[in-house]
């Protein structure tokens, strides 16, 4: 579960990107997050990940308070989350393969398990023929489900998507959505950040509206964009 206790961040030049901010995320719930350049999304993200503290509140996620907590359980909170960057953040030297691994190498797992984890992951995404191929190989779209493999091969209990859909043709900005759904499908906890309103509308899921710091607006449905 993630949440949010009148969360306040403010940043030293004055700007106050978040006030007040109560939420309530449930596991196995798909959320999309939605709102205008500026109100707040990046900094709620990187919140979440612990990259920034709050000035005032309280988060707990997966049972851990991130005010409280020591900088070295930081890696420990991350393994409970899996994030698909907007910019992906491949490594281009590395194969396919080699990039999902990566994220099981970071954490000690033994070669015997990441082969077979890695596998099934990038059959998944339907990318176990592209394994042994390099990021500069694929297009944009399969470089997405490559970030998205290996933001699930760790097992995390929450999935966030930071802006998913953009820059791919209509069919694979589909295909990530519709990936994005048998994840939650199968329990997890997803999270998507996006502008892109016609998959909000399409897809009958919670849609929190984030503007100018605050929460404008929360409810079930995807009838709504960022007005």
């Amino acid at each position: 579960m993630i949440k949010l206790t009148n969360v306040t961040k403010t940043y030293p030049n004055g700007t106050q990107a978040l006030k007040n901010v109560d939420l309530t995320i449930n596991d196995g719930e798909f959320v999309f997050i939605v709102g205008p350049n500026g109100a707040g999304k990046t900094t709620l993200t990187k919140l979440l990940l612990r990259e920034e503290k709050p000035t005032s509140g309280k988060i707990e996620i997966n049972g851990y308070d991130l005010i409280k907590m020591k900088n070295r359980k930081v890696p420990s909170l991350r393994r409970t989350m899996g994030f698909v960057f907007q910019d992906y953040r491949l490594f281009p030297n590395m194969t396919v393969f080699e990039n999902v691994a990566f994220a099981m190498h970071v954490i000690g797992e033994p070669n015997r398990i990441i082969g077979k984890r890695v596998y099934k992951f990038l059959k998944l995404v339907n990318l176990e023929e592209q394994a042994h191929n390099y990021p500069y190989q694929l297009s944009g779209g399969e470089q997405r489900r490559v970030a998205l493999a290996r933001a699930l091969v760790n097992n995390p209990q929450i999935v966030i998507a930071d802006e998913p859909t953009s820059n791919s043709d209509p069919v694979m900005a589909y295909e990530m959505m519709e990936l994005l759904k048998k994840i939650n499908d199968l329990g997890k906890t997803v999270i998507v950040i996006t502008h892109d309103i016609k998959f909000v509308q399409y897809y009958d899921k919670r849609v929190i509206t984030i503007s100018d710091g605050t929460v404008a607006d929360d409810k079930a449905g995807g009838d709504d964009g960022e007005n």
